[in-house]
Order: C-alpha cells, then structure tokens, then sequence
C-alpha cells in the first residue's frame, strides 16, 4: 500500500513543496489524501513501536527507529519501524522463563503485532519451554541422585516386608498375602 517515494520523485516533490512553501502552490486534493493517509500510518507506527518500548522496559536495546517517507507536503511521514531488544537466555533456567515472559508481552504489546512480532514471541515460548524442561531435568537428576544415596556402595536398599499377624504365608510371586489354615 505504501511506497518509498524515489530519490527523483522527492526531489521534484522537494521543490514542489518549497514552491508550495514561499505560497505559490496548494496541495491538490490528491496530494492532501497522500498526506492524511501517510499522517495516519505516521501515528500507527509510532504507537506500535511505543507500545514494543514500553513493555519491553530494561529489555529495550535502543529506542525505536523509524523508516520514513516524504509526503507531498514536505514532511516526513514514518511509514515503518522496530525497536531492538534483547532475546538472549537468563543466566539460569529460572531467569530465562522470567525474561522470556517479558520479551513476549513486548513482542504482543501492539493492538496489532505484526509478522515479525508473532515470530519473536514464538521465539520467546520455545524459550520458556525449554527452560521448563531444564529446570524438570535438574529435579529428575536431583530425584535420581537422592535415591542412589540409601548405601555407602550404592547397592539396593533391602527389601521390606509388612508383617499382618493374621497371614501365615506370604506369596512373594503373587505379591499379596495368602491365609492359609494350617
């Protein structure tokens, strides 16, 4: 829909509008929808990017930077823009999951997010997954090792039997107590 206007287009519109300027020429009614169109987007893309700053917070890498467009009216119109933030791990799984929570809400903060911004995000919950899974595979490490603890030689704990005074055989195959009267 929009178009980067070419360097000899914004000349001739760089000395239309200096004409324009010194009030020997009006804006045609095209030109004038141009303009209110490109002032609309302007406003649209600097509240997508101020909406990414905001929530991205410490995260932010820089500020926002704008692509823009000459207008007919001899101003400048951002027509796109992105905000640098940064995507790297925590220092530890319980980190990561915090900082991937913060870069996606800063990837979805806009009413509209676009491609890039559901890619980021993605990229953020495929973070947070793999942190999750990190942290479950130190608790199972953790499990494992505490149940290797039980003997000094590593060896299998001893097997303990219930005693229930009212059996008189115990069936080791079949696991359960057989009563017998004998």
């Amino acid at each position: 829909m929009w178009s980067q206007v070419p360097l000899s287009s914004a000349t001739r519109s760089e000395a239309m509008n200096s004409e324009r300027s010194a009030g020997l020429k009006e804006l045609t009614p095209e030109e004038k929808r141009v303009a209110a169109e490109l002032k609309r987007r302007d406003a649209e893309v600097r509240a997508h990017e101020a909406a990414h700053l905001a929530a991205a917070g410490t995260l932010a890498v820089s500020g926002a930077n704008y692509t823009y467009q000459l207008g007919p009216d001899g101003k400048r119109y951002a027509i796109g823009g992105d905000v640098s933030i940064d995507i790297s791990k925590g220092k530890t799984p319980e980190e990561t999951i915090e900082k991937a929570r913060r870069i996606r809400a800063a990837a979805l903060a806009p009413a509209n997010p676009s491609q890039q911004d559901l890619a980021i995000a993605a990229k953020a919950s495929k973070m947070e997954a793999e942190a999750r899974a990190e942290i479950a595979k130190e608790k199972m490490d953790g499990l494992k090792k505490d149940s290797e603890v039980g003997t000094e030689s590593n060896q299998p704990l001893p097997f303990t039997s219930f005693y229930n005074s009212n059996a008189k055989k115990y069936d080791f195959n079949q696991s359960y107590f057989v009563n017998s009267v004998a």
